[in-house]
C-alpha cells in the first residue's frame, strides 16, 4: 500500500494496515502495519493520536488542524505530521465485525 504525501515527491510505503492498536503493537519491529484511526465520517482528536504513538507504528488519522478535517500521517521517526491522500479503502467507515484480530496479517 502506498500513500501520496502532499507537497512532496515522496510516497509512504506499507506492507499492510490495521485499525487495531493492539495488532500494530504486537507486530515485529520493522514490520509494523500502518495504524489507521478514523474514517471519512469521523475526526480524531490529537489526544487519541498521542495515546497510540507508543505502538511503534506510523499512524494515519483524520484530524482537524484548523482548516477542516484532513488525513495526516504521523511517523514514528518524530518528523512533523504530513498531509496525505490515502486510498479510498482506508477511509471508508469500517463494516461491523471486520476489525482484524491480532492474528490477522493486514487490514480488513
Amino acid at each position: 500500500m502506498s500513500l501520496s504525501v502532499q507537497g512532496a515527491r515522496e510516497r509512504a510505503e506499507y506492507a499492510g494496515w490495521t485499525r487495531s492498536a493492539q495488532h500494530a503493537a504486537a507486530a515485529p519491529h520493522g514490520a509494523r502495519p500502518l495504524l489507521v484511526l478514523g474514517h471519512d465520517e469521523t475526526v480524531i482528536s490529537g489526544d487519541a493520536v498521542v495515546a497510540v504513538r507508543d505502538t511503534g507504528a506510523d499512524v494515519l488519522a483524520r484530524v482537524d488542524v484548523g482548516l477542516g478535517p484532513k488525513w495526516m500521517l504521523y511517523r514514528t521517526d518524530g518528523s512533523r505530521p504530513r498531509l496525505v491522500d490515502p486510498p479510498a479503502d482506508l477511509t471508508r467507515p469500517p463494516t461491523p465485525g471486520t476489525v482484524p484480530s491480532p492474528d490477522s496479517p493486514s487490514g480488513p
